[in-house]
């Protein structure tokens, strides 16, 4: 794990890339960030998480990292040892973590609490509640925001998470630079899809009740209510599809 820190003073913001190691988008928005001259004007905490699982080119070495917070320092699995480091380093600070996917381009955030800051700290449009599904995910256990910033090896993924980086750096006031303070629209993932399917809907758009969402062959997934597909993808995991996702009550009806 490789820790920077630039400015004065102790972080109160932090900024963490390749959680997974198949995805070096992060580690790209935060080399191109390091090689600038920005002014710093709050400190900040940059993080190259997962090195080893990058050098061998592989998403983890053992398991997962976002889902074995808030980890263990003397677990024989690489990850949950890292779980644990990172914890001692992001304790306190806001913190953002750049992620990307397969089959899908489009930006958004994930949160474990609807907190007006750090949803609207990335300037993205679609903010996804994860705490339904209480997986031990660093936004679980950490004041964090994790953004999807494209699909996993693309340069738009790269060019994505720079921007998202420096509008987060910008909305907490470590650079000077003008920011995206859009309030996203706010999704809650509550129910993963088992199996492996062809995933034949779009994330973020309704599937409505009896509609087909996903096939394998002769078997037809078909909606038994209406929801919103969340990180489905035919080839994202191993086990699941995916996630079901719906509108909060106040976000139906118009409130904030």
């Amino acid at each position: 794990m490789k820790v920077v820190e630039k400015g004065e003073g102790s972080p109160e913001i932090a900024v963490v890339a390749c959680m997974h190691g198949d995805e070096v988008c992060g580690k790209k928005a935060v080399d191109r960030f390091l090689g600038n001259d920005f002014e710093i004007q709050r400190p900040v905490k940059l993080i190259v998480a997962n090195e080893e699982a990058m050098e061998d080119e592989e998403r983890s070495v053992n398991t997962d990292l976002n889902r074995c917070f808030p980890g263990n320092p003397e677990s024989d699995s690489h990850e949950e040892r890292l779980a644990a480091k990172l914890m001692e380093e992001l304790e306190g600070l806001k913190t953002l973590t750049i992620h990307s996917m397969e089959e899908f381009d489009e930006m958004f955030c994930l949160v474990n609490t609807v907190d007006e800051d750090l949803i609207s700290s990335p300037g993205v449009e679609k903010a996804v509640d994860v705490v339904p599904l209480d997986k031990d995910s660093v936004e679980k256990y950490l004041d964090a925001v994790s953004v999807e910033v494209g699909e996993i090896g693309t340069d738009q993924a790269s060019k994505n998470a720079y921007k998202v980086l420096l509008n987060f750096l910008a909305y907490f006031d470590v650079i000077d630079r003008e920011e995206s303070e859009q309030r996203p629209e706010i999704f809650e993932m509550y129910e993963a899809v088992p199996g492996d399917y062809e995933f034949l809907a779009e994330n973020f758009e309704k599937v409505v009740e009896g509609e087909k969402f996903a096939e394998n062959g002769e078997e037809k997934l078909r909606a038994n209510e209406s929801f919103y597909p969340i990180l489905m993808s035919t080839d994202g995991y191993d086990e699941i599809l995916g996630f079901k996702g719906r509108k909060p009550e106040n976000e139906l009806k118009g409130e904030r």
